[in-house]
This record gives C-alpha cells, sequence and structure tokens, in this order.
C-alpha cells in the first residue's frame, strides 16, 4: 500500500482517508476547482514509513502548501466536527512534515476528546489523515458559502459569508441561483461562486446543503478549499398564523413574556394561567401555541390610595399582605399534602389578592414619579428614565442574598428556607429548590471562588441619573421629585418580593399534583404535569391512575417538542406578528441567529485560554467563538459573539452541540457584565436582559 495518495487516486468510497479527503476527490473529480494535493492515510502515519514518500509528492506540487486534517469523524453528514482539528498554513516543502506530525497530533487535543464524549464517541477510536495542498496565493476574497441555510434545508436560499475581502466582512442570504441585491464580490466572479458551490454540492452527495470553503484570487478565478454536508440544527418552524386569530379586532399589543416564560409552558403550568388570565391587575395573559403572552387589561384597572408617608407601601405589605398570604398558604406548606382542589383555591385567592391589592398599591406607588417625568421632561424617553432612576441594587433579589451566604453575612439555611418554594423556571412542573438545592449550592460556591468580586454599582448609576434630574429643578418641584422617587423606589423593591409570593401559590399546587401522581403509583412522577389541569382535577380522587392517562400524557408530551421547534414573534397585534425592533428600549442586542434559544447568567471569556468558572449553564460571552474553546463550555446553555460569521466554525459547533447561540452580536460585550441574566434567542438573532 502507498504511504501517499494523489487526491485524484482517492476512491470515493475509501474510508481509509477520512472524510475531508475523499470530498476534496469527489470536488476534482467532478472537475471543480480544487487546488491539487495528495494525503498521507491514517494507517501509513501510524508505520511512520511516509517520510521520503511525501518528499517525492510535495515536489510535485506548487509552494506554499496548506497542511490540513482528515480525520475519520470529520466533515461526514453525520458530524462535521469543524474546526476541532489543526490546519498549518504558508508551509514550505522542507517543513511539511514536521506540520504534517502537528497536525496528527491534534487528534488527541483536549478539545477533541471533549468533543467525542458530548457526541458519545470513542476518543480511541478516531483516525486521522492529512491532506497536503497547493495553497491559492494572491487572495482577493475567501469566505464561507452554505448551499441551504442553516437549519432550514428545504428553504429556496444560500448563505454566503465573506470573512476577508478589500471591502470587509460581509454577511448575507440570497436565492439559490444567486440573484438578489449585489454582493459585495465582482459579478462574474459571485455567480461562478454560486455554480461551483451547488455543483459542489452535487459532487459530494450533500443532500441537505453544503458547506463551501471558498477562495478568489485576484484574477477573479474562484477556487473550492473544501466541502462538507451541512450539519443542520434543530429546524424551527414559522408560528401559524392562525394562532394570533383571536386578537383581530384587538388593538392591544400581545407580547411574549421572554424573560420569564422563554419555553412552551407545561400542561398544567398553562392551566393555572387558564384560571387566572385576568386577575386584575392591569394586564392579561393568554397562552398561545404554549407560549406565555400577556396585554393591558381591556378593563381599567382598580386604582389604590396610599397614606403620604416614607414606609407606607413596605407597611402595607408586611402589616396586609403577608399575613393574608399565609392565611391561604401557610397551612398546606407545613402540613400534608393539599387535595387538588384546595391548592388550586388557595392559588386562586393569592393571585386574586395580587390583582385587587398588590398590583393596584405598587402602580400607584411609582406614578407620582412617571408623571412628575411627564410633566418636567417631555422630551425624555419615560421608559428609560424610569429604568434608570429605580435601577438600585435590591437585598430581596436571590442573587443579591446567595452574594450575602457567600460573604458569610447570612446562613445557607436562611438562604434555603427563604429559596425553597422558588424554582429555576416560572412552571409548575420545574422541580423546586426545596427539592433540588445543588443550583444555589453551586451558585454559592461559585460566588466564593470570584476572584473579581466587583460588580457593576446599579445603585451608583440610579443616584447619577437622580442627580442629573435635581440639577433642572428648585424649591418645590426638588422636593416633589424627591417624595416621588422614595415612593417610587419602595414600590420597586417590594416589586421584587411578589415574584416569591407567587413562587410560595405555584409550589402548593405542585405539592398537591405530586401527591396526585404517588396515589396513581406513576413510574414517572413527573408525567402528571402533562396532563391538563381541569382533567387531573376531574380524576383526583381516583385510587388508581386512569386508562387513558398515557395515551394523554405521551400526546402532550409530542405536542410540546413541537411547540419547542415554533418560531414565536416577540409581540402581535391584530392577529398580525410585529417585527421586533432591532434596539428598542429593553430589547436587548442584535446579531446574526444561529439557532436555538436558551436562558442563563453570563459568563464573560476574555482568554479562550482558560476560564475563571464553571460554564456550566451559563450564557458564554466571547469576542469571538474557536472550536478550541469547545472543551472549556461543555454544558453551557449558548454562546455569544461579538465577532464571527453565522457560519463559521464556532457557530457550527454550536448548532451540531444543540447549543443557542448568536454572532456579531455588537454591543453586549460592552453592555454586559458577569452573572447578568439573559435570554438567548438563536432564531430572532436577539440576546434580551431577563429579570435578576
Amino acid at each position: 500500500m502507498r504511504s501517499v495518495l494523489d487526491l485524484d487516486r482517492v476512491a470515493a468510497d475509501d474510508a481509509q482517508v477520512g472524510g475531508k479527503a475523499r470530498n476534496l476527490a469527489k470536488l476534482r473529480a467532478a472537475g471543480l476547482p480544487c487546488p491539487a494535493g495528495v494525503v498521507v492515510p491514517a494507517a501509513a502515519l501510524a508505520t511512520g514509513n511516509w517520510r521520503s514518500e511525501l518528499e517525492d509528492a510535495c515536489a510535485r506540487l506548487r509552494a506554499p502548501l496548506a497542511v490540513r486534517s482528515s480525520a475519520s469523524i470529520e466533515d461526514l453528514s453525520s458530524g462535521a466536527a469543524p474546526g476541532l482539528f489543526a490546519s498549518i498554513l504558508e508551509v514550505a516543502p522542507d517543513a511539511v512534515a514536521e506540520a504534517v506530525e502537528a497536525v496528527a497530533t491534534s487528534a488527541r487535543g483536549v478539545a477533541v476528546r471533549s468533543y467525542c464524549l458530548l457526541r458519545n464517541i470513542d476518543p480511541e477510536a478516531v483516525a486521522m489523515s492529512v491532506v497536503i495542498q497547493e495553497q491559492v496565493t494572491d487572495v482577493l476574497a475567501t469566505g464561507v458559502l452554505y448551499t441551504r441555510p442553516p437549519s432550514r434545508p428545504d428553504a429556496p436560499t444560500l448563505v454566503v459569508d465573506i470573512e476577508h475581502s478589500d471591502d470587509g466582512p460581509w454577511a448575507g442570504e440570497r436565492a439559490r441561483d444567486g440573484s438578489g441585491a449585489p454582493v459585495p464580490l465582482p459579478p462574474a466572479a459571485w455567480q461562478q461562486l454560486v455554480d461551483h458551490a451547488l455543483a459542489a454540492e452535487r459532487a459530494i452527495g450533500a443532500e441537505q446543503g453544503a458547506d463551501v470553503e471558498w477562495v478568489i484570487d485576484r484574477s477573479n478565478q474562484v477556487w473550492l478549499a473544501q466541502a462538507r454536508p451541512i450539519v443542520h440544527g434543530e429546524e424551527m418552524r414559522p408560528a401559524p398564523i392562525e394562532l394570533f386569530q383571536f386578537s383581530h379586532g384587538d388593538d392591544r399589543e400581545w407580547s411574549w413574556d421572554v424573560t420569564h416564560n422563554p419555553d412552551p409552558l407545561s400542561p398544567a403550568q398553562a392551566g393555572l394561567v387558564d384560571r387566572v388570565g385576568a386577575i386584575g391587575a392591569g394586564f392579561e395573559m393568554r397562552v398561545v401555541g404554549g407560549y406565555l403572552y400577556t396585554a393591558p387589561s381591556a378593563t381599567p384597572a382598580p386604582g389604590a390610595e396610599l397614606p403620604d408617608s416614607a414606609g407606607a407601601i413596605t407597611r402595607f405589605f408586611t402589616d396586609e399582605i403577608v399575613p393574608a398570604v399565609d392565611a391561604q398558604l401557610a397551612a398546606f406548606e407545613r402540613g400534608s399534602e393539599p387535595p387538588l382542589g384546595a391548592a388550586l383555591s388557595a392559588y386562586d385567592q393569592v393571585v386574586g389578592l395580587y390583582g385587587r391589592r398588590v398590583a393596584p398599591t405598587l402602580r400607584a406607588g411609582r406614578q407620582p414619579l412617571q408623571q412628575f417625568l411627564a410633566a418636567h421632561s417631555p422630551e425624555a424617553n419615560l421608559s428609560q428614565s424610569m429604568t434608570a432612576l429605580l435601577a438600585t441594587r435590591s437585598d430581596r433579589h436571590l442573587a443579591a442574598r446567595i452574594r450575602r451566604v457567600a460573604a458569610g453575612d447570612e446562613s445557607i439555611d436562611s438562604l434555603l428556607a427563604y429559596a425553597a418554594p422558588m424554582a429555576p423556571a416560572w412552571d409548575v412542573a420545574a422541580p423546586t429548590f426545596a427539592e433540588d438545592p445543588a443550583p444555589i449550592l453551586e451558585a454559592i460556591a461559585a460566588e466564593r471562588q470570584r476572584s473579581d468580586k466587583r460588580r457593576p454599582d446599579d445603585t451608583r448609576e440610579a443616584d447619577a441619573q437622580a442627580f442629573r434630574v435635581r440639577a433642572s429643578l428648585d424649591g418645590a418641584d426638588e422636593r416633589a421629585f424627591e417624595s416621588a422617587l422614595a415612593r417610587a423606589r419602595e414600590a420597586h423593591e417590594l416589586g421584587e418580593t411578589d415574584d416569591h409570593v407567587f413562587f410560595r401559590a405555584q409550589a402548593v399546587v405542585r405539592r398537591a399534583l405530586l401527591a396526585v401522581a404517588r396515589r396513581w403509583q406513576l413510574e414517572r412522577p413527573t408525567d402528571i404535569f402533562y396532563a391538563k389541569l381541569d382533567w387531573v382535577l376531574e380524576h383526583e380522587s381516583s385510587p388508581h391512575c386512569p386508562e387513558d392517562f398515557g395515551r394523554l400524557v405521551a400526546t402532550a408530551r409530542a405536542v410540546r417538542d413541537q411547540q419547542q421547534t415554533t418560531s414565536m414573534p416577540l409581540s402581535f397585534r391584530a392577529g398580525r406578528p410585529r417585527k421586533p425592533r432591532s434596539r428598542g428600549a429593553g430589547l436587548g442586542w442584535r446579531g446574526i441567529g444561529c439557532g436555538g434559544r436558551a436562558r442563563g447568567p453570563v459568563l464573560k471569556v476574555r482568554d479562550l485560554g482558560s476560564l475563571r468558572e464553571p460554564a456550566h449553564g451559563r450564557v458564554v460571552l466571547a469576542r469571538s467563538l474557536s472550536p478550541s474553546l469547545l472543551f472549556q463550555v461543555a454544558g453551557a446553555a449558548a454562546l455569544v459573539s461579538i465577532y464571527g460569521g453565522p457560519l463559521g466554525h464556532g457557530a457550527a459547533m454550536a448548532r451540531e452541540l444543540g447549543l443557542a447561540c448568536v454572532v456579531q452580536c455588537h454591543g453586549a460585550w460592552e453592555a454586559l457584565a458577569d452573572g447578568d441574566d439573559v435570554w438567548v434567542d438563536g432564531d430572532a438573532g436577539l440576546v434580551v436582559p431577563a429579570p435578576d
């Protein structure tokens, strides 16, 4: 067996040379402009008897040379392993042997091992071949072209990402024949690139589309550096327009509660929403396609009268609301498991109390400041001004209490008791922290390990904004502003507490549902959350699991799986989805989406070589994405980068591993800090701030 094979002599099904070499051979066999080259098969590399033969082969190639990997797990339709292995460019003929050894060694890297473990591949079974090709010189432009859009293989479009050119980087989507708005490339070269890329798709048999790396030299000649099948992420379907028909004739804007509920609700949680859709708090809730949407109430919200004295809102909450909530929930929290009917009745009472008493009081607390700002600063954005003035750090936040425990200022037992009814998601199907305190304990441990304890001082920014307002006032106006500001901040502070009240009521319902699951001896107790709430209530007294329960749950889980692949609009009005603004108040940061959706705290990666904290469950924010980052971000919720293209290795890796990803998200690096809670929509290309 020869130790070095010419690419023109590699068979289409030759398993010994790896995916990249086979695809390159197919391109050349189809007559496409792919640079000439050779490959050293894995078996030859293992024997070491390849050097003299390689020297003779390279003498027939034009320098400089590109030395690239062709691993057994690389560039396949089942997985591309993009960018994991080494590639070395500008190699002189007398340095090829050393470059081949370096590329071969990259198969044993930490990133490769992590990728294999995540894909359930035996790392020891990876066989590495190495390709040596002529490198294109005098380059005009380089980039990547996907013959079908990521996650949309049936779409009649292609996507091009120009990584380098005289005009700078550029990315866009065009028709499959290349028509549409001009692309910043010479027109003849652009059409030639499209034609060659589509031919490459056919040549390598990539039925779901081809990922083509290309180079254009200054004579406008297009070269295909490589082509491989696209590994698509989960395809997101546009939401059926029928979902929004109920709002025809309704001029209210229905907004997705994306910061609290980015995922489809369980049937049990949807049932809770249906019970209290209109709670008299100034807004209505509705489940649309499995997702929670809210709109201003169609009827006037109740008002509230407050004494004009400091601490009036706090006293109202402490003296009236807390005892009323305790009267409804305390017995169910401490005693035996409540019947479902009784738990739902208590839930209704607590939510009704919020709508009738708490929400109007908090609204009345904020209203004087809103009216003052509208009268004295009519040119300012009211929403932004209120946000800036009220952005003080609250000791009521769970995150603040975690920091106090880490600093030794509060006991873990006290924190766990407070967090017991809370959960990582606003869904009755989510286990409470009493059931699984691990996320709280991990957060405390991570906080204690922080080398940099400094955090953005929100209170300082809020005080600076207040100072700017005061500077334009005098006398009675300044006193009126101080009074309105104090009351609004008190209302804002207590607004953080109502989340805890809702969690308490939700946890009581969860206890009752799990009690039914135990009585029915369900093999998987969490199935109870996938039956409709009214149905469970109707059958609660049954000593045995009803016969049709399994069918109902299987159907509900399948429906939820479908809902998770539906791309929902951020808002809709009068039966029509509304396109999101690119940079609206509170909307966040826009980039190029690469698929997926997730929520989590930010972890900024300044040095790709090491992470200061575990990435598990975090939204990793980096200036750029590199496959070498992979082994550090295993278990991350999402990846966000400031630079890089949607077709780059980092984005391709995110899709392959099922991570939500947004690239070219300018402004996020400067605006976000470690620990900031964000929601990443890799379909819309948005990173949205979430509540603390």
